[in-house]
């Protein structure tokens, strides 16, 4: 064979191979079957192996900074075209270790958070979720240390353990009163945390909650909280005074341990259940209680329990000044002198 036909031979050998790996190549840059793809987003359709119900993002290409994140995606398959609510991860990290997001919006009709979906985005600096998202997945923002800014709606339920976890410039939290859970050490060591309101759907601060959030001085605890749990506020060493709910019946391990600055505990009321390591400060605190409230003969000696006041309190609050008789109710962001005791903050009573 000459030199002419063996270059045919491998000129025909290319264009056969080529054509023979056409279709692979065509079938990997198309979604798999139960995928597809709208703008930057790849998606899972769930559940897999019936008619899809939600859209789970499980890919981000885009070039990050803000990224506005479609609540429903509208999805086209034989003729007939559904839109289907969106969950952010299937299993999967979305945004994870993402160094370019700076900022996500998340469009209404959007339902879950899953778990570690922006874990460890450094650069991520705000957060705004819709109405229509329940449930905040584990580790959701962990490590997310630039994070200053979280606007939640008023649909959430649950927020997942160690869902903010070492968000250590996020200076608030509010939650609405929707949500009725937070998971173990949800918003552990977030180190820049200044004031906490639990809202007032929540019936339970979880273990570790708020632990090691050493710049932690406001805090409203929801007045649906029945428990407060071992290390829940452990390490909270900017606390100085803090008021337990009326419904509290029990407060575990090191709630409050080594808290400490921690020198006034204002019981709303009954005395309830603590363990001698509830309040490990007690050398500073002083437990103070309101007259008709009832266990306090058998309170520890540590930390002593004293009489709040014998009959009314005396509250300031901007612009007005007031008195309540104790019985009545009243929600205020106050200052409270009572027996030579003062307390600032918000205080429902």
């Amino acid at each position: 064979m000459d030199l002419l036909g063996l270059k045919y031979i491998c000129r025909r050998f290319r264009q056969v191979m080529a054509v023979g790996m056409l279709p692979a190549m065509l079938l990997a840059a198309l979604p798999a079957k139960g995928q597809g793809q709208a703008g930057d987003f790849w998606y899972n359709l769930k559940p897999s192996g019936g008619p899809p119900t939600t859209a789970a993002i499980v890919r981000y290409s885009g070039p990050g900074g803000d990224v506005i994140i479609p609540g429903i995606i509208v999805y086209t398959n034989a003729g007939t075209t559904v839109s289907l609510p969106v969950t952010i991860g299937d299993g999967l990290s979305v945004f994870s270790s993402n160094t370019n997001v700076t900022r996500i919006i998340l469009e209404n009709g959007a339902v879950n958070i899953n778990d570690f979906a922006f874990e460890d985005c450094v650069n991520l600096a705000s957060i705004s979720i819709p109405d229509t998202v329940t449930n905040i997945g584990g580790a959701a923002f962990q490590s997310c240390s630039n994070l200053i800014s979280v606007t939640f709606g008023s649909g959430i339920s649950t927020i997942g353990a160690g869902a903010f976890q070492y968000c250590t410039s996020l200076p608030n939290i509010s939650l609405p009163d929707s949500c009725n859970s937070i998971g173990n050490g949800a918003f552990n060591g977030c180190t820049d945390l200044v004031s906490v309101d639990t809202g007032n759907g929540v019936t339970a601060i979880t273990m570790t909650a708020f632990e090691h959030c050493t710049s932690l001085t406001n805090v409203t605890i929801g007045i649906n909280v029945t428990n407060i749990s071992n290390n829940a506020f452990d390490y909270c060493s900017s606390l100085v005074n803090i008021v337990i709910p009326k419904n509290v019946t029990s407060i575990g391990d090191y709630a409050f341990g080594d808290c400490n600055n921690l020198t006034g505990i204002y019981f709303l009321g009954n005395a309830p259940s603590i363990t001698m390591w509830s309040f490990w400060v007690y050398y500073k605190a002083t437990a103070y209680y309101l007259p008709g409230t009832t266990g306090w003969n058998h309170w520890p000696h540590s930390p002593p329990a004293v009489l709040w006041d014998p009959s009314v309190l005396t509250i300031t609050s901007q612009p007005i000044s007031q008195t309540n008789v104790v019985g009545s109710t009243a929600a205020f962001n106050v200052t409270i002198a009572c027996e030579g005791v003062h307390f600032s903050g918000p205080l429902i009573c």
